[in-house]
């Protein structure tokens, strides 16, 4: 579990890949909304079957959300890659509605009321040799005006030069809005000149 991750709506962003390995069950996931007691979390799974599964954790059992039970909750789909390759994960979270994109496609949406906020993480099967390339957490709370984002990444931190461009893209943002307003009141006047 990352520190400092605990947020309500969200976006996370990861690219995971699957090593090869004798381990038939070989599987890595994404642990979201995982309460501070550990006894709840959503956790979202692929394996190197091309197959994906949604959990949740609860009073230290889990209850498997997608599939059936006779194949533990596992799915199969075309868009999730298998061995050595990178899965491109983007899970986005508002109003405890979650909507799931894999390799830049709708993979799937399910809606959880248990958590309203939690940190997020990783989960790895034993045996398992994985890859994870980043993992990016991005949220823009109501009782925090600006976007943070949250970063958990091994390779390379976000740049103070990244956030100069958010800042900046922001501060466009603000102009654009002051624009639309001017040209729709300009828009009214001459409405009511006519």
């Amino acid at each position: 579990i990352a520190k400092n991750s605990k947020v309500t709506n969200f976006v996370l962003k990861t690219s995971l890949r699957i090593g090869p390995s004798d381990n038939r069950d070989a599987s890595i996931g994404i642990i979201i909304k995982a309460q501070d007691n550990g006894e709840g979390a959503i956790i979202f799974e692929i394996n190197k079957k091309g197959e994906y599964r949604i959990k949740q954790l609860q009073n230290n059992e889990y209850l498997i959300l997608s599939g059936n039970n006779r194949d533990n909750g596992w799915e199969r789909s075309n868009i999730i890659k298998t061995i050595n390759e990178h899965n491109q994960i983007e899970i986005r979270s508002e109003n405890n509605n979650y909507d799931i994109y894999t390799n830049n496609k709708f993979l799937t949406s399910f809606f959880i009321s248990n958590y309203n906020s939690g940190s997020s993480g990783l989960i790895i099967s034993p045996n398992t040799k994985a890859r994870i390339a980043y993992f990016y957490l991005m949220t823009n709370e109501q009782d925090n005006k600006k976007s943070e984002i949250l970063s958990v990444n091994n390779i390379s931190n976000i740049k103070t030069e990244n956030n100069e461009v958010i800042i900046n893209l922001n501060q466009r943002i603000k102009e654009l809005e002051a624009n639309i307003k001017l040209n729709s009141d300009l828009q009214q006047g001459y409405e009511d000149q006519i």
